[in-house]
């Protein structure tokens, strides 16, 4: 799941920040058609949506239609939309939108959302950040839309029990694991590599001429340990290839990274899974929603 803060700064939310976590689209969910409006000063939603988000501190913004005609605003929700992109990942957006009763259905300001960095791709119709992000876009009218769902926010962070993610050790050949630092990668792509990093590794960088689909594995040293952080992950589905590794607080260690054309089992590429360890210890706090 990708989390993207749009517009200026929201009550509660942390602003400007990206996040991405994994998560898969809920199942049975109902989905509603976003309208991406273009002309509009800012987001507004229905009054059916009222109870949907958390009340804004912001005050009541004075819109008008085409028509010159004033439109009246029940109030003003910070509240989160989540849209599905073409790898079937859940994209969620922040915003704070107002509440009418003359609005029939939610009008996403597409102003806001340029100003974040997000644009349009009109040979494949999809809404597009960077160079990871495609969701869908839908033609009502003429009109540009999306496909989405508006989460419920709690008002207040839900007290959680302290949590450790938990990772599976693995026994790593000595033919891998003694490899000297550097990578060998043949002209597809496929191969491996060992850097002493704090973040997972990028073998685009290193191959330019990479094509197809790839799989990436990636072992980190942790106290004598190795541990598998990813399994066969299919590299066009991951949004950030060079990210840090959660948990180990920015320090650098061995890493062993493995990229091959297909999912392949764990002793055919140099290790075998031994069990559970746990390598971070994640707030006592859970976040909103």
């Amino acid at each position: 799941m990708v989390k993207y803060y749009i517009g200026d700064e929201l009550s509660g939310f942390e602003n400007g920040s990206v996040r991405a976590i994994v998560e898969s689209i809920p199942e049975n969910t109902s989905m509603c058609s976003i309208l991406l409006d273009s002309g509009a000063d800012a987001s507004i939603f229905p009054s059916s949506m009222a109870e949907f988000g958390i009340q804004s501190d912001r005050p009541k913004s004075k819109l008008h239609d085409a028509q010159g005609n004033s439109i009246p605003i029940q109030g003003m929700r910070d509240v989160e939309l989540h849209l599905a992109d073409v790898h079937g990942r859940s994209i969620v957006i922040k915003e704070t939108v107002a509440i009418s009763s003359h609005i029939h259905q939610p009008i996403l300001c597409f102003g806001h959302l340029l100003e974040s960095g997000w644009g349009v791709n009109g040979q494949d119709q999809t809404l597009i950040h960077g160079s990871g992000i495609q969701v869908p876009i839908e033609l009502q009218h003429h009109s540009m839309s999306v496909r989405g769902w508006v989460r419920v926010l709690r008002e207040e962070p839900q007290q959680c029990e302290p949590l450790s993610v938990r990772v599976v050790k693995a026994d790593v050949v000595e033919d891998l694991a003694g490899m000297r630092v550097g990578c060998e990668l043949n002209a597809q792509g496929v191969g491996r590599g060992k850097q002493f990093a704090n973040c997972f590794q990028d073998p685009t960088v290193v191959c330019l001429s990479m094509a197809g689909s790839k799989f990436r594995t990636t072992l980190v040293r942790d106290g004598g340990q190795w541990l598998v952080m990813e399994l066969c992950e299919p590299m066009e589905t991951l949004i950030d290839l060079s990210s840090e590794f959660h948990g180990f607080n920015g320090s650098d260690r061995y890493v062993l990274t493995i990229i091959t054309d297909a999912e392949c089992p764990p002793e055919t590429i140099g290790f075998r899974l031994l069990g559970w360890g746990r390598y971070a210890a994640l707030p006592e706090r859970c976040s909103p929603g």
